[in-house]
């Protein structure tokens, strides 16, 4: 952990909050109290005496704050910090993942892009097509998006299938299943003909 983690989350833990960060993108969870505005508020003190060092930079279009009431009613709350931070945002949205308070699901455009580059993948396999040897590469991609994982190392769907066993009752894997009959039917389309 840098030491500016171990500086932000030591604060964060000090006043019963959770702090977690993953290459750029990091996520601050305080309980609400009266003075939650006043701790994000020197949180973000913080955030800019690091980037007056030249450490680190918080973008406000970029930055977004909520608050979560017990009823699962989520509110952004940016507009009512110094510079103004991100308010259009109505979800928490981390690691491809969208939470509006009471459910957690996958973000379009994580969905969007997993499609993209699974469907773009096939159609080059497809393309290279030969009647003697078949779909060469076929099967890393059927093991690429396939439960199992490349090599039992896991991929984006075991990712998702931990997510799931956390979030059980949410709808988290529901726009990614049937890869398999998805990457058979891209492979038929686009094999070449004659």
């Amino acid at each position: 952990m840098l030491e500016i983690d171990k500086k932000i989350s030591d604060f964060v833990k000090m006043h019963g909050g959770m702090y977690r960060r993953y290459s750029d993108d990091f996520i601050i969870i305080l309980p609400t109290e009266e003075k939650t505005q006043e701790y994000l508020e020197q949180i973000i003190k913080r955030f800019n005496a690091y980037h007056n060092e030249g450490l680190l930079e918080l973008q406000p279009r970029k930055t977004q704050v909520f608050r979560l009431d017990r009823q699962g009613d989520l509110e952004n709350i940016g507009h009512l910090f110094e510079p103004k931070l991100n308010k259009l945002k109505r979800n928490i949205n981390f690691l491809g993942f969208s939470f509006d308070g009471k459910h957690v699901t996958l973000r379009g455009k994580t969905i969007s892009k997993y499609s993209y580059r699974r469907r773009h993948k096939a159609i080059g396999i497809a393309k290279d097509y030969k009647k003697t040897k078949g779909f060469k590469g076929s099967d890393k991609l059927y093991m690429l998006y396939s439960e199992r994982g490349q090599n039992g190392k896991g991929n984006f769907l075991t990712y998702v299938h931990r997510v799931k066993k956390e979030f059980s009752n949410d709808p988290v894997d529901a726009p990614i299943k049937n890869n398999m009959v998805k990457i058979r039917r891209t492979l038929e389309k686009y094999q070449p003909r004659g």
